[in-house]
């Protein structure tokens, strides 16, 4: 059995204690959470971008009606569509009165404050 000072056993300790770890971490640390698919990110886009264009049609319905025969009804036939099946815009005035411009609905303004302050939509 070999004997050191105590001098020497404090130097090696604090040598091995300041040095870095003898090998290094064969793993990578991965992040918490679902990781997505191209797939998924890809729905995740399209459906962003169908959200924006329907709170457009409803934001120019609501703001400035425009025509059935305008620009944005030529430009963007189905999401006028779409608004217009789902009650979000209308033609009617009243009961018995229909125009040539299309308005947004009570619920269609109600869509678009709820889809406004959806995340996805800036």
């Amino acid at each position: 059995m070999s004997v050191i000072s105590l001098e020497e056993w404090r130097k090696k300790s604090v040598t091995t204690s300041s040095s870095k770890s003898q090998s290094p971490p064969n793993t990578q640390l991965e992040t918490i959470g679902r990781k997505l698919t191209k797939a998924e990110i890809e729905l995740e886009k399209k459906t962003t971008e169908a959200l924006s264009g329907l709170c457009f049609i409803i934001w120019n319905a609501w703001t400035r009606p425009f025509s059935t025969r305008g620009t944005i009804a030529r430009k963007y036939p189905e999401l006028v569509g779409i608004c217009a099946s789902e009650g979000l815009i209308t033609l009617k005035f009243d009961d018995v009165s229909w125009g040539k411009h299309w308005l947004a609905t009570e619920d269609g303004i109600d869509y678009y404050k709820e889809i406004k302050n959806y995340d996805g939509i800036s």
